[in-house]
């Protein structure tokens, strides 16, 4: 069992799947990793995926007129 998985089955968001369905959903994941300071997904972009964090943070960013961003929050 992967670090991926066993992350997965512990999140509370899928913590009422049973083994199996925990299983089958891991099956459909894309792991993917992002280096700090890169964008996932920009404002007004539609979002083709679900994302979840299996290590690290996710910062929320609000871009200006200036194209200068603000943190509004910090998801871990």
């Amino acid at each position: 069992m992967s670090v991926e998985f066993k992350s997965l089955a512990r999140s509370k968001l899928f913590a009422g799947l049973g083994k199996s369905a925990a299983e089958r959903l891991y099956e459909k994941c894309e792991i993917l990793q992002f280096k700090a300071g890169e964008f996932i997904l920009r404002e007004a972009e539609e979002a083709k995926a679900f994302f979840s964090v299996v290590d690290g943070y996710v910062r929320l960013l609000k871009m200006d007129e200036f194209g200068e961003g603000f943190s509004m929050r910090a998801a871990v």
